[in-house]
């Protein structure tokens, strides 16, 4: 191979995969070639080798001529291919070039792209924008694939044989689900959590149900190395089990991480697996929140759509650990026991649930699926170091709160459900209504009370409100404690 000049190279590759020695060498894309003659060639090759026929010049130009009427390749080019053919041994070098090539043209694409989109005016956003589109080439996603479908006639899919996906939790949750798992702080998630992640990778049944086998990682972004370890080899150990060879541990406790950076370590990680992960743990998921605020919806649909990006592109199911709101949750329906905004429980495709039982370490598990009948409520106990089922035990049986001897609660109440931008009343009612038990009436003395001591703003147009900013002129701190009977310290 004389030249490393790239239509040379492109028609290099071309040539040795026309001369039918092909089956063991790795078959680039049509994306990778810049000449679009040279493009038309890898389509059909691709097209050929996934119908199982055979590739030559012949096969390529009938299938050209086939598919395509307005094609820019020639008999003539065609078949001039085969004097630039190389060794077989000289392949993998002269593809790499390739490849380079190609990350050249993304650069140069990138840098377009940030000169004529990129918002110029906030150095930051734009840093995130440059950010964002090399995480976007790093993962191989192009503009083009990122085009949204044509309509369909329902007609034609109804007549579609599309294959039910595969469970990875019998009866709960499927390959590319997503599943939000709920509950009070300290009650055993990450327990439950790493046991659910030991079943899936041996095989093992999960709270009586059958799953499928297959590599798991586990994102642990709480735990210490060494004691993740341990709760590893104990839940091993119970089980009468070695440890799973295809369970994998990523381990950033302590890293710091943006979304754009965390998603493209994973994607790096994962092409090194020799096989790609059915189910992903996230453990906990506030640790993806960086900065955002749990009661914002837009802010936290940004977080979702993260974790839907990572099930999408790599067709596995992924579970991620949340946490209940503050007060009795017995007293709600289990979709509104979740912290935070309402999207977590309408983004989740199974959102299961534990309230704590009568009985001392037993927790009722309540699930809702997406696209599967909802089960019945069973109990389960934290047996260390795993949760079994019980099936004595009746589901009916929450633990109930005291009631609170306080009777009074506090204005500093509403801080919580505010952020330092404009709110509508109406909305901070929702969030205090769902995180503390706060009714309409209640609410709107609370409001009068603290707007009128500086606890909040409200703006003196649209009467919104919002946290006090530190810009603002004369910011009054909070009711001690002290001075108010708060059910909330």
């Amino acid at each position: 191979f004389p030249s490393h000049d790239n239509a040379e190279t492109e028609q290099s590759i071309l040539a040795l995969l026309l001369s039918g020695d092909y089956l063991h060498l790795e078959i680039p894309e049509p994306g990778l070639f810049f000449n679009h003659a040279n493009q038309e060639i890898a389509q059909a090759i691709h097209s050929l080798i996934n119908e199982g026929r055979e590739v030559g010049i012949t096969s390529v130009w009938a299938t050209l001529q086939s598919g395509n009427k307005n094609i820019v390749c020639t008999h003539g080019y065609l078949g001039s291919l085969a004097s630039a053919l190389i060794d077989e041994r000289s392949y993998s070098s002269t593809l790499g070039i390739l490849k380079k090539a190609q990350q050249k043209r993304d650069l140069m694409d990138l840098f377009d792209r940030i000169q004529s989109q990129a918002p110029i005016s906030d150095p930051s956003e734009t840093l995130q924008f440059a950010m964002t589109e090399l995480a976007r080439m790093d993962r191989g996603k192009r503009y083009e694939e990122l085009v949204l479908p044509s309509f369909e006639s329902a007609c034609s899919i109804v007549h579609e044989n599309i294959p039910e996906p595969e469970f990875i939790i019998h009866g709960l949750l499927r390959k590319g689900q997503r599943m939000m798992v709920q509950t009070a702080s300290k009650a055993g998630k990450s327990w439950l959590s790493i046991y659910r992640a030991v079943c899936i990778a041996s095989g093992s049944p999960y709270l009586g149900e059958s799953v499928t086998s297959g590599p798991v990682v586990f994102v642990n972004f709480e735990l210490p190395k060494w004691h993740i370890t341990i709760r590893i080899r104990k839940i091993c150990n119970f089980l009468g089990i070695a440890v799973p060879k295809n369970l994998i541990i990523w381990n950033l406790r302590g890293k710091r991480f943006t979304d754009v950076t965390l998603l493209a370590d994973l994607e790096r990680q994962i092409r090194k697996l020799p096989n790609k992960p059915i189910h992903i743990e996230l453990d906990p998921i506030y640790k993806l929140y960086q900065g955002r605020e749990e009661n914002k919806t837009e802010q936290m649909a940004g977080v979702l759509a993260l974790i839907e990006d990572i099930s999408e592109r790599h067709d596995c199911s992924i579970a991620y650990n949340h946490h209940h709101s503050k007060g009795d949750k017995a007293k709600n329906h289990m979709l509104d026991r979740s912290s935070g905004a309402g999207v977590f429980a309408r983004d989740a495709d199974v959102i299961v649930d534990l309230l704590a039982h009568t009985e001392k370490n037993c927790f009722i598990l309540s699930s809702v699926l997406r696209t599967e009948p909802t089960p019945d409520n069973f109990v389960i106990e934290w047996s260390f170091p795993i949760f079994k089922k019980r099936e004595d035990l009746d589901p009916r049986k929450h633990k109930k709160t005291p009631p609170s001897r306080s009777k009074e609660i506090s204005p500093n109440i509403l801080i919580e459900c505010l952020g330092t931008t404009w709110t509508k009343s109406t909305d901070v009612l929702s969030t205090a209504t769902r995180d503390f038990g706060v009714g309409r009436s209640t609410f709107y003395d609370l409001r009068k009370k603290a707007i009128a001591d500086g606890i909040i703003e409200i703006h003196p147009t649209t009467g919104f409100l919002r946290r006090p900013c530190p810009s603002s002129p004369s910011p009054v701190d909070l009711i001690p404690t002290g001075e108010s009977k708060s059910v909330h310290p």
